[in-house]
């Protein structure tokens, strides 16, 4: 199933791309500044520069980034549904109020991810002793566990908000239903994007060997995977709304 459903959305990618490049631009610019801001936060010396960064950072974790996803979400339905006037129009179209309730419906898994960043960031950037790292790693490790599965339950939710903007807890309830007892074909599909995200790693670490210590550059490359995410998230998002219309049938 989802060999085939790749296929198909690689050809709808392929004569609807133009309808990606601004949420792709946008998802691309929150990464680079989440990465570059949380960096410049664990290894700067000024405290009000720090301060500064770490807004920054949650900033776009809570805020921007959603949206960004959303916008994906967005396109990727029109472009499945053969709606390309819809996806002409994909920010036009979003309200405020449309993008207040993604925040709101993906608030808890992001301030998890959050705490998560900050935890690992931690051990990474500041070198704290053994000691201390162990039960921060170990909670790291459980918050990540939590993370990953309410990404799973919470899959279906902008698929169905960007259809019906109903409510919150119509978004929650659609979604957790529709994901119930489909956690091994979501991993399936999720981990069948993994030689991309290999190349990804390749290619951040020739830039770094390039750039050397040269380290604003090299997280800004990392952060946009250095042209492959141009490719991938659009390509991951049809494949994600094909793979919640079938289910949906069954």
């Amino acid at each position: 199933m989802i060999r085939e459903i790749k296929k198909q959305a690689r050809l709808k990618l392929l004569n609807n791309y133009k309808f990606f490049l601004l949420p792709t631009i946008m998802y691309a610019f929150s990464n680079f500044v989440m990465v570059s801001s949380l960096y410049t936060f664990f290894n700067g010396n000024n405290l009000f520069f720090k301060m500064l960064f770490l807004c920054l950072f949650l900033s776009f974790q809570l805020f921007v980034l959603p949206i960004s996803i959303f916008l994906l979400y967005k396109a990727s339905v029109g472009v499945v549904n053969e709606d390309a006037e819809k996806s002409k129009t994909i920010c036009s179209s979003v309200s405020f109020k449309d993008l207040g309730i993604i925040i709101l419906i993906w608030l808890v898994p992001n301030v998890l991810d959050i705490v998560s960043e900050l935890l690992d960031g931690a051990i990474e950037y500041q070198q704290l002793s053994k000691n201390i790292t162990l039960p921060i790693s170990l909670c790291t490790l459980i918050i990540m566990a939590v993370f990953i599965y309410l990404q799973y339950k919470y899959f279906a939710c902008d698929y169905y908000y960007s259809l019906n903007k109903g409510t919150i807890k119509d978004t929650l309830r659609f979604s957790f239903g529709i994901m119930k007892g489909r956690f091994f074909k979501y991993l399936l599909l999720t981990l069948s994007f993994i030689h991309w995200y290999l190349l990804g790693g390749i290619l951040s670490m020739i830039f770094a060997k390039l750039f050397g210590e040269i380290v604003f550059i090299k997280f800004a490359l990392q952060s946009i995977g250095y042209g492959v995410y141009f490719y991938l998230l659009p390509y991951q998002y049809i494949t994600y709304i094909l793979f919640i219309k079938k289910i949906s049938k069954k």
